[in-house]
């Protein structure tokens, strides 16, 4: 996830100053037997990461197991044909 801020001041009708500020944040979400959570951070270096992952698998194993949680979906087989075509117009 991103955002982005940005912020113009004028006076006399000229810009007078001109800040923009984008902020990275990473989110995590964990199921853990059951047990749902997630948490979000915007520390990117590896301390703030392994923080992120510490607290969010330590918020779910605080939390009650969800009995109407149907678990994850399960993997699917890769279509060897679809991975391998390229698209038809290649995105800038």
């Amino acid at each position: 996830m991103d955002g982005r801020t940005a912020l113009t001041r004028f006076a006399n009708s000229i810009i007078h100053q001109n800040v923009a500020d984008e902020i990275l944040t990473v989110r995590l979400r964990v199921a853990l037997g059951g047990r749902l959570a997630s948490s979000t951070t915007t520390r990117l270096d590896p301390a703030g990461l392994a923080k992120l992952v510490d607290a969010t698998l330590e918020a779910a194993a605080a939390r009650p197991v969800d009995p109407g949680w149907p678990g994850l979906t399960p993997p699917r087989a890769n279509d060897e044909d679809s991975s391998t075509t390229a698209p038809p117009h290649p995105v800038a």
